[in-house]
């Protein structure tokens, strides 16, 4: 079974749950929970799916505490095993929503923000850009 089946399975019988692959030495997330890890670690989101690696076998642990810090539901399923739960946090108030909302919210603010830095460094002479760029991180400092 691939990835992306068992991923579309466990999202129908766990809406608002992080699903973490452990693929031997790396871990993977994949679309919308990339938006929550990336709320809560700022980690970059990677490829068109939003496909989230970790290179460090060392990382998951600080993921999941990190997680159960913030009450946000999740599970690690383990690749080479069938795809068996190795690892599993519940929480009665779970955050997941509310993570997932911010961290689109952020992540499309991150890309704006850089889309306009790449226009004003291709369009601008440099003696100016800081001064423009200054102002920018005023305005969004602001709000």
């Amino acid at each position: 079974m691939s990835v992306f089946q068992v991923l579309k399975i466990g999202r129908k019988l766990h809406p608002n749950t992080v699903l973490i692959i452990d693929n031997y030495d790396k871990y993977y997330v994949y679309d919308r929970d990339c938006y929550v890890i990336y709320q809560i670690l700022n980690f970059d989101i990677k490829g068109k799916k939003n496909l989230f690696i970790w290179n460090r076998i060392e990382y998951l642990p600080y993921l999941v505490k990190k997680l159960k810090e913030q009450k946000i539901e999740y599970q690690v399923l383990c690749r080479r095993h069938g795809y068996e739960i190795v690892d599993e946090g519940c929480f009665s108030d779970n955050q997941y929503s509310r993570f997932l909302k911010n961290g689109k919210l952020c992540y499309k603010r991150k890309q704006k923000i850089n889309q306009i830095y790449s226009f004003l460094n291709d369009n601008i002479e440099r003696k100016f850009i800081q001064k423009i760029i200054h102002q920018i991180e005023e305005v969004i400092d602001e709000g």
